[in-house]
């Protein structure tokens, strides 16, 4: 009898939720909703650098650094390909019988000059995008460097 009152109780409150459960709340509309926001906002902005973002930009600026930007990723695409290759070979030394050093050896090696390479062209790209800006927007970037680097030393005090 308690079981059956039990049953009976249940029925009501399940035909209630199926709906509910049934409703996908938005999820995919939800996801491509944050996908479209990120996917406007990175496009209006061009991907511009974060240093950029409080910096009022000409026309022919946003096209410039933009193209900048598009031209680098491009780069460093192609090279990200190469680089999975490269962290197979160490994922896979990590985890072979033994350890072979000389082969250590050289990916450390690669992936010391991958790092050196990496590092020269963001430097490259920074100074690129650093020279079409005007010297009033030079010293705006500037000083927004430096208000961070004075807000990240008192954060470190304390």
């Amino acid at each position: 009898m308690k079981k059956l009152t039990l049953l009976l109780s249940l029925v009501p409150a399940l035909a209630l939720s199926a709906p509910v459960i049934a409703h996908d709340h938005g999820a995919k509309s939800e996801r491509e909703g944050k996908c479209a926001k990120y996917g406007k906002r990175y496009s209006k902005a061009g991907m511009m650098p974060r240093y950029l973002r409080s910096v009022e930009l000409s026309e022919a600026q946003q096209s410039d650094i933009e193209a900048l930007v598009k031209n680098h990723r491009e780069q460093r695409r192609a090279e990200m390909q190469d680089q999975r290759s490269h962290w197979q070979a160490f994922r896979q030394l990590s985890f072979a019988d033994e350890l072979d050093q000389a082969r250590l050896d050289q990916l450390a090696e690669q992936a010391a000059e991958r790092f050196k390479q990496h590092s020269k062209q963001r430097v490259e790209l920074n100074q690129a995008i650093f020279q079409t800006l005007t010297d009033e927007q030079q010293a705006a970037v500037l000083q927004k460097m430096a208000d961070y680097q004075d807000k990240r030393a008192a954060r470190k005090q304390h």
